[in-house]
């Protein structure tokens, strides 16, 4: 039994890495499109090319996998995100 807690709490030490990662990242930053600053927890990752996972689920990812997909993105704030996403649809 001991080794199955081990190996939850192990899950969890993981989990909490690579949410730390980029929630750490996302400090400082800012929209790529607009500058929006005020709340950088609020920016999301948008991927520009190749992605192999949501970066809003890095928990379930090791940390070294986490840190390659966030090379392939760029922070935009929520309004931005959606704007770019409703363009790339050919709603406008």
């Amino acid at each position: 039994m001991a080794n199955n807690s081990m190996t939850i709490q192990s899950m969890k030490n993981w989990r909490a890495k690579s949410l730390n990662f980029t929630e750490e990242y996302k400090k400082d930053k800012s929209c790529s499109c607009c500058g929006y600053s005020e709340h950088p927890e609020i920016l999301q990752f948008h991927h520009l090319r190749d992605k192999s996972f949501c970066i809003a689920q890095s928990g379930n990812h090791p940390l070294e996998m986490v840190k390659k997909e966030v090379k392939k993105c760029v922070l935009l704030c929520p309004n931005c995100h959606f704007l770019l996403h409703y363009k790339l649809r050919g709603t406008l």
